[in-house]
Order: structure tokens, then C-alpha cells, then sequence
């Protein structure tokens, strides 16, 4: 059996939790399988919730090489006058009068609001991609994507490199992280997320490389082709 493998790692991350509040984003400590499958739709060329119902079967695992750290964002939306002219409009058509308060604006005031999000900075995560009868498609979109795939938000791209290739389902245990001692946490961490929403997890300790040590490594244990 072979898998397809991507690393995801950038300057910052969002992978998007449950809201707090209507004001109040936070992000998770590692990508969902929710956010994976939207990536390898996007890949394939498929809009947002146009995907093929077998891409919820796949079989996703993530480990996380580089667990990074929570960042704040403080953020302010003020609400635009042609916004404010458009669903006035709209409501007048719709049969309804204005009132003299319309929400524009996440606390629902019309009025600047403040915004509280959290991002991942610094993360590294190797995910381990595999399905029998659609991987070589799988492989093929993420040697060149359709859409451009990206960390959660649009603003925050993967580095380089992003896939990594083709090779046998055991990488995912032995591939080296590339961390130094200093950064790295061990032993790593392994999440399947599985397709109803629930996981397991368990841990692994590889070697560790470092620079074009470790992207040799990575090269001569996988195939792009």
C-alpha cells in the first residue's frame, strides 16, 4: 500500500474551531479533516461544497512535527456606506421598511466592531494521504493543483516544499521531522481523523534532519511521479 504525503507549514496557520462568540475566532492546535478535504478538493479543481462524496472517505492522519505557537490578532471592521445603501435597498424591496438600526457588522451595531482571532505561527505538520482507487488522481492534483492550496485562510500559502510525493504507509512513522532539538517536541504526535468527525491518536519518535539533509532524505523515500 502507498500514500500520498503533504506537509503544511507556513508562517501562520488557521485551522478554525467552534466560534466563542459572534466576535471570537480561534483556531486549532492542528489541521481538521474538514479543512484537508476542502484542500484536496480545491486541488482537483472543485468548488466549495461541489466536492465528490468519496473524498469524505479518504483516509487522512496528521502528524505534527512543529506544533507552533497561539498568536492574537486584534482586528476592526467599520461598516461601509455601500453596504449600509445595498441591504436598505434590498430590504425596501423585499416589502420591508428599514429600521433605523441595520446590522452590518459582527455585533450586530453598525458601529466598529472589534475582532479577536487566534493563528498558529511557526507550525509543521506531515499529512498522510491514502485511497486505493483515487490516489494516483489525489497525487496528480497535488503535484499541480487547480486551485491554489493554502494554511486554513487564503492569506496564508504553505511553503515550500508542499507535496513531498508518493511512498509506502509507514513514512508517516519513520520519515524524519525537520526540526532541530532546540524546536522539536518528542515524541510526535499522530492524528488519524477519521470521517465521522472522531480521531485517534498516537505517538512516534524518528530521527531527526535538518536542511538539505532532511529534504535528500525525503527525496530518496518518496516519488513525486
Amino acid at each position: 500500500m502507498t500514500s500520498a504525503y503533504i506537509r503544511l507549514a507556513g508562517p501562520l496557520q488557521s485551522w478554525a474551531q467552534a466560534r466563542v462568540t459572534g466576535n471570537v475566532v480561534r483556531t486549532g492546535p492542528r489541521p481538521t479533516r474538514s479543512a484537508i478535504e476542502g484542500l484536496l478538493a480545491g486541488a482537483l479543481g472543485h468548488h466549495r461544497g461541489e466536492w465528490p462524496d468519496w473524498l469524505s472517505h479518504v483516509d487522512i492522519s496528521v502528524r505534527t512535527d512543529r506544533p507552533g505557537v497561539m498568536i492574537d490578532e486584534y482586528q476592526t471592521i467599520n461598516p461601509r456606506p455601500e453596504d449600509q445603501r445595498f441591504q436598505k435597498r434590498l430590504l425596501q424591496m423585499l416589502g420591508n421598511r428599514p429600521s433605523k438600526v441595520v446590522s452590518f457588522t459582527p455585533d450586530g451595531q453598525s458601529k466598529t466592531s472589534i475582532v479577536r482571532r487566534t493563528y498558529l505561527a511557526d507550525a509543521e505538520f506531515i499529512v498522510q494521504i491514502r485511497d486505493v482507487d483515487h490516489l494516483a488522481l489525489l497525487c496528480s492534483a497535488l503535484t499541480n493543483p487547480v486551485f491554489s492550496p493554502y494554511l486554513g485562510r487564503k492569506a496564508f500559502p504553505p511553503t515550500f516544499p508542499f507535496y513531498l510525493g508518493r511512498g509506502t504507509d509507514d513514512l508517516l512513522r519513520t520519515l524524519p521531522p525537520r526540526t532541530t532539538d532546540a524546536t522539536r517536541v518528542a515524541p510526535l504526535r499522530i492524528d488519524q481523523l477519521l470521517p465521522d468527525s472522531s480521531g485517534q491518536w498516537e505517538l512516534t519518535n524518528p530521527a531527526t534532519l535538518e536542511g538539505e539533509d532532511w529534504y535528500a532524505e525525503v527525496r530518496s523515500r518518496l516519488r513525486r511521479a
